[in-house]
C-alpha cells in the first residue's frame, strides 16, 4: 500500500505519468517480488473509472471480480461482473497483468469486495455466496452506496450467526 500511495500522490503531483490498471499491477509487482519472494501476496482489482465518460478499465492480480450493478431498469436485473485473470502481486517476478475494458450505458454502481463476504460460513460451513451477496446489492441499489455497504456487510454477519468471520470482510 506504501507504493501505490506514493504512486497516486506522484500522479496527482504531477510528477509521475498515470498508468492503465494492468500497467499499475505490473509496476507494482515489480517492487514487491522481489521483496516478497513469492512468500506472500496480495489480490488487487485496479479499475479506471473516467471522469466523463462510459468506457471503464480495469485489471486484475487474483482478486474477485468487480461487480456492476444498474441503478435504472427492472429491479431484478442480474449485475455484471468485471472478469479479468491476473497473479496476486508479489507471486512472480515480471508478471503481466491483462486490461479489459467495460462499456456502461446509464447509472451504474460499482462493487468492489473482498472474499471475506462471500465465503463467511454459518456454523453449518455453508457460505453466504456471490447469489446473497447480489440479492442485498439489488435490494440496496436505489440507496446511498454507503448504505448498501453496510446492508452488505450486516447479512454477511447475520448468515455467521456468531460463528466467527475467517477473513476480513471490505
Amino acid at each position: 500500500s506504501t507504493a501505490a500511495g506514493a504512486y497516486t500522490h506522484g500522479v496527482a503531483n504531477g510528477t509521475t505519468p498515470p498508468l492503465g490498471p494492468g500497467q499499475l499491477l505490473a509496476h507494482l509487482n515489480d517492487i514487491l517480488a522481489p521483496i516478497t519472494r513469492g512468500r506472500t501476496f496480495a489480490t488487487v482489482f485496479a479499475l479506471l473509472v473516467p471522469r466523463a465518460g462510459v468506457l471503464l478499465r480495469y485489471a486484475s492480480a487474483g482478486h474477485l471480480p468487480a461487480i456492476v450493478l444498474r441503478l435504472d431498469g427492472p429491479a431484478d436485473a442480474r449485475p455484471s461482473r468485471l472478469r479479468a485473470r491476473g497473479e496476486p502481486l508479489g507471486n512472480s517476478p515480471g508478471a503481466v497483468y491483462v486490461e479489459c475494458e467495460h462499456r456502461v450505458d446509464g447509472p451504474r454502481r460499482i462493487v468492489l469486495h473482498t472474499d471475506g463476504i462471500t465465503e463467511s460460513e454459518d456454523r453449518h460451513e455453508k457460505v453466504f455466496g456471490a447469489r446473497r451477496l447480489d440479492a442485498v446489492l439489488a435490494k440496496f441499489r436505489g440507496a446511498p452506496a454507503a448504505a448498501a455497504a453496510d446492508a452488505a456487510l450486516g447479512a454477511a454477519s447475520r448468515h455467521r450467526a456468531g460463528h466467527p468471520a475467517g477473513d476480513d470482510m471490505t
